[in-house]
């Protein structure tokens, strides 16, 4: 789970990479070690700890294929569907995609 947990951290690193952070994001609520899941997928909340201001601190989820059972894939194909999601995430920041209601 480490090498997983990293590669995670890694990912929302880069994506946020647009806004000029340079501090590496922490698992958040425990989903390092609990992650939200479903049958399809793991979610796991990170938290940017160069936002001070608590109440506007940018938290993400990130969203990665479940590991369980039959669904288990090797960790080239989850790295490379990861890459595939967080470039087209990015391509949608960089064309000014409203992320959440006003």
């Amino acid at each position: 789970m480490a090498a997983q947990s990293s590669k995670i951290l890694d990912i929302a690193k880069a994506l946020r990479g647009g806004d000029g952070a340079s501090a590496i994001p922490a698992f958040w609520f425990g989903t390092n070690d609990t992650p939200i899941s479903n049958s399809l997928y793991d979610i796991y909340a990170v938290r940017f700890p160069d936002d001070k201001d608590t109440t506007t601190a940018a938290t993400w989820a990130i969203r990665i294929p479940s590991q369980k059972g039959s669904n288990t894939l090797p960790p080239e194909s989850i790295t490379a569907m990861m890459e595939a999601e967080m470039g087209i995430l990015a391509e949608l920041n960089d064309k000014g995609f409203p992320w959440s209601p006003g």
